[in-house]
């Protein structure tokens, strides 16, 4: 037995390298459609969360006279307290205000983590959005979905900043 045998490219024959090449293609491909693919969960608990944030909403806005102004990022609205719900950041999902082309102010959310990062596509923005794909809705060619709590609401001034800023 020879122990000094080493494997050699040019010892290969044709058809296994095809083989090798097919094999690595098809590895591939493979990754390339798996890349940012998702929990196929994640849209069935955005759409139950988005109603348990509505009615945490909903409830803000009768308590003080409308609904709280846009947060930042995928942070909790200013004034929904844990009176209201346990506000969570890694739900991914963005409370946006807007105006609504007929006067008034739009409430939504937009589910930003479809995907294996969070990106957020200013969904709520576009009037067709609401209009059409308002309660978590595929929306075709994109892949984050919105939900929407009022077309028509009435928005609370941001509050004052602390004294000396």
């Amino acid at each position: 037995m020879n122990l000094e045998a080493t494997y050699s490219p040019v010892a290969m024959k044709r058809w296994e390298f095809w083989a090798v090449g097919a094999v690595v293609a098809l590895l591939l491909l493979l990754a390339l459609l798996g890349r940012g693919r998702h929990d196929k969960n994640a849209v069935v608990d955005f759409v139950s969360t988005a109603q348990d944030i509505q009615l945490a909403l909903d409830r803000f806005a009768a308590e003080h006279g409308g609904y709280p102004p846009d947060a930042a990022n995928f942070g909790r609205p200013i004034g929904l307290n844990t009176r209201y719900i346990r506000w969570k950041p890694e739900w991914l999902i963005d409370y946006e205000v807007g105006p609504n082309q007929a006067g008034g102010f739009y409430a939504c959310l937009e589910y930003c983590g479809p995907a294996a990062t969070a990106r957020y596509e200013g969904l709520c923005a576009e009037p067709e959005y609401r209009r059409d794909f308002a309660d978590g809705q595929p929306i075709p060619g994109r892949r984050n979905r919105i939900w929407v709590i009022s077309e028509d609401a009435r928005i609370l001034p941001p509050p004052p900043p602390p004294p000396g800023q």
